[in-house]
C-alpha cells in the first residue's frame, strides 16, 4: 500500500498501530485493518467494519479503546452520524496460516440502513488472477478478477473465495451474512470489494435499538519459503519519441460555488445548472462573467426534455455562444439520446457532449445508451467516494490509468472530456432520498495541502493521452479550489495545452508527463509518496523548479522531495 505524504493523511492515519503475529503483519488506521501481509506479501488491502445509511453515506467511525489479547487486538469503536449510532467490537488475531477478523455490533439508535457489516478489500494487483467462488450451498463457480473494470458485480452469493497473489495461495471464508463482490475501480478506489448484504435484497431497511450484528472474515494463506519480490531498480528519467497527435489536454475548472480567493489558472470553465434550483440563472451568469474570453462548457441537469427550454433561451441570447453544451438526466445522470437530440436542435452549431455527469461507473454500466451519440463523451471522478483516507487518494492515481484505458475503449474513437475531478463527491450520485439528493458537497482541508501539487501532476500523467481533450480539476476559486503549490502545478499544466506529448518513463514511485516545446522538452515530475526520491543526473537539464517556489540546482542527483511537483526544462 502506497504511503501518502503526511499533509494528505487524515488525523486517524497519522498514528497507525502496527500489528505483527508470526508471518502476518498489518496496520490499524482508525478502525481499519489495512495492508494485511503474509510473509511480507500483500494479500488484502483492508478489512473494515462499515455502516452505510439510507443514501449510501458511510457513517463516520471512531475507535474509543484498544485491548491486547494473547492472539491479537480488540478495537472498541463507535459509528455515529446524523441519526445512526452503532457500537462495535472488532477483534483481530493471527496464527501460522490464518488471519481472522470478527465484529460484534449493537444498534444504539433507530435509523434506516443500506448495509452494516464487514468488507474485505482486495488489492488491484489481483486483476487478471483466477478466482474460485464457493457458494453457501457448497457449489462452486470459476471466474476471475477481471482486467477490464467490471460494470457489475463479478461474484455473487459468496461463502468463501479462493485465489492466488504474489505466490500466495489465499482463501477467505465469510460468516454472518451472504457476501458479494464489486469492482471499486469504477469509482477509482484501489480495490475489489467483497461486502455483506447482497444488493438484490431490499434497501433501505429500518434497524431498531438493541439489534445486533456478528460477522467474521477468515483469511487462510499458504506460500513457499522465498521472500517477497522486491524491485530494487532506481527511478531514472528517460525521454522517448514525440507522440505526434497526442497533445496536452486543456486544463479547466468547475465554476465556483464560493467566490473568494484567487482564481485558478484554468484555461476554461465548466458550469452545471439545474432549472429546478432557484439560483440557476445567477449561477449561469456568474460563470459567464468568470469565464471571460475562456471557453465555457454549460451542462444542464433536467428531468425531461421540456426543462431544457428556459436554459436554452438564456444561452441563445448570448452574443458569444458557449463552447459546448450537455444535458443529463437528474435521476440516473446519463445524457440520454432524447436529451442530446433536443439540445443539438435547440443550439445548432454548438458542440454537444454525451456521457454521464457522475462517475465512470455510470459510463461503464450505461454503454448501450450512449452508443448512438458520436460526439465527445464526459464523466467525472472523485477518489473519495467510499474512503476519505490519504492512502486511497494516492492509490487512486494508478486506478485512473485503468479508468481512462477502459473509457477509451467505450468511446471507440470519440473524444473524452474528463471531469470535474474533485477530491470529494460534488453530489451524491446514489442518494435514495430527497435529503440525500439535496445535500451540499463537503469541503476537504487537503485542497490547500502542498502535496496536492504532486497529486495533480500525477493525475494528469495518468489521464492525458490519445483522445483526451480536456481535464477539469476542482472549482475555480474558494475552499474547493486548488491553492498554493497545487495552483502553481495547474498553471504549469494549463500553459502546455496543445503541445505534443513526449514518451516519458521515470519509474515508481514517481510520475512524469512531458511535452515537446521546440528546442526543449518540458517535463513535470511528481512524487505523491511520503519518501524523498533521488534521480540520477539528467542530461541536458537546464532548470528545475519546485511548485512550492524553490529552484533546484541542475547538476548531480536531483532530489524529488516527498509530495513535491517539479517543472524541468531539458535541451532537446
Amino acid at each position: 500500500m502506497t504511503t501518502a505524504p503526511r499533509d494528505l493523511l487524515t488525523p486517524l492515519e497519522r498514528e497507525p498501530i502496527a500489528f505483527a503475529a508470526g508471518p502476518w503483519s498489518a496496520e490499524i488506521r482508525g478502525g481499519e485493518v489495512d495492508d494485511i501481509r503474509f510473509r511480507g506479501r500483500l494479500v488484502a488491502r483492508s478489512i473494515r467494519f462499515v455502516v452505510r445509511d439510507a443514501d449510501w453515506g458511510t457513517v463516520p467511525r471512531s475507535v474509543v479503546g484498544v485491548d491486547t489479547t494473547d492472539h491479537g487486538l480488540v478495537l472498541h469503536g463507535h459509528s455515529a452520524g446524523d441519526g445512526p449510532e452503532v457500537a462495535w467490537r472488532l477483534e483481530i488475531g493471527a496464527g501460522d496460516t490464518v488471519f481472522e477478523a470478527r465484529v460484534d455490533a449493537s444498534i444504539e439508535s433507530p435509523f434506516d440502513r443500506n448495509r452494516i457489516g464487514l468488507v474485505l478489500l482486495h488489492p488491484t494487483g489481483v486483476a487478471g488472477s483466477s478466482l474460485r467462488v464457493i457458494h453457501p450451498d457448497g457449489t462452486e463457480t470459476a471466474t476471475e478478477f477481471t482486467v477490464a473494470i467490471a460494470p457489475h458485480q463479478p461474484a455473487h452469493d459468496i461463502a468463501a473465495l479462493e485465489w492466488s497473489t504474489q505466490g500466495v495461495a489465499a482463501r477467505a471464508v465469510f460468516a454472518g451474512d451472504v457476501f458479494e463482490m464489486e469492482d471499486q475501480r469504477n469509482w477509482t478506489d484501489a480495490s475489489f470489494k467483497t461486502y455483506s448484504t447482497p444488493l438484490s435484497r431490499p434497501f433501505p431497511v429500518a434497524v431498531r435499538v438493541g439489534e445486533t450484528i456478528s460477522q467474521s472474515i477468515r483469511l487462510e494463506c499458504r506460500a513457499g519459503d522465498e521472500g517477497a519480490a522486491t524491485d530494487d531498480g532506481r527511478p531514472a528519467l528517460r525521454l522517448g519519441a514525440t507522440l505526434t497527435g497526442q497533445t496536452m489536454p486543456r486544463i479547466t475548472a468547475l465554476a465556483s460555488s464560493v467566490h473568494t480567493g484567487t482564481p485558478s489558472p484554468a484555461a476554461g470553465l465548466v458550469v452545471e445548472v439545474d432549472p429546478q434550483h432557484p439560483g440557476w440563472r445567477e449561477s449561469l451568469a456568474s460563470a459567464r462573467r468568470d469565464a471571460g474570453e475562456r471557453p465555457l462548457d454549460v451542462r444542464i441537469v433536467v428531468g425531461e426534455v421540456a426543462e431544457l427550454a428556459p436554459v436554452v433561451a438564456v444561452l441563445t441570447e448570448w452574443s458569444v455562444p458557449p463552447a459546448s453544451v450537455a444535458a443529463f438526466d437528474r435521476v440516473d445522470h446519463v445524457a440520454t439520446p432524447d436529451l442530446l437530440d433536443a439540445l443539438a436542435a435547440a443550439v445548432p452549431g454548438v458542440p454537444v457532449l454525451g456521457g454521464v455527469r457522475a462517475h465512470f461507473t455510470e459510463l461503464n454500466r450505461e454503454q448501450a445508451r450512449i452508443t448512438s451519440w458520436r460526439g465527445p463523451l464526459t464523466f467525472s471522478m472523485t477518489p473519495m467516494m467510499h474512503d476519505l483516507s490519504g492512502h486511497q487518494l494516492v492509490e487512486a492515481l494508478d486506478v485512473q490509468r485503468d479508468v481512462v484505458r477502459d473509457a477509451r475503449s467505450i468511446a471507440d474513437g470519440r473524444p473524452l472530456r474528463i471531469g470535474p475531478i474533485t477530491l470529494r463527491a460534488r453530489f451524491n450520485a446514489v442518494a435514495t432520498s430527497e435529503a440525500g439528493l439535496a445535500a451540499e458537497p463537503a469541503t476537504d482541508d487537503r485542497q490547500g495541502a502542498d502535496s496536492l501539487a504532486a497529486w495533480v501532476v500525477a493525475s494528469v500523467a495518468a489521464l492525458a493521452g490519445d483522445g483526451v481533450e480536456s481535464l477539469c480539476y476542482f472549482e475555480e476559486r474558494g475552499p474547493r479550489a486548488a491553492s498554493g503549490a497545487a495552483a502553481v502545478a495547474l498553471g504549469w499544466l494549463a500553459a502546455l495545452e496543445g503541445c505534443d506529448l513526449v514518451d516519458v518513463s521515470i519509474g515508481e514511485p514517481l510520475a512524469a508527463i512531458g511535452v515537446d516545446a521546440g528546442d526543449e522538452v518540458v517535463v513535470l515530475v511528481a512524487n505523491p509518496t511520503d519518501t524523498d526520491v533521488a534521480l540520477p543526473p539528467i542530461p541536458g537539464l537546464r532548470s528545475a523548479v519546485d511548485a512550492r517556489g524553490s529552484a533546484l540546482e541542475p547538476g548531480g542527483d536531483l532530489v524529488v522531495e516527498a509530495g513535491a511537483a517539479l517543472s524541468l526544462v531539458l535541451a532537446r
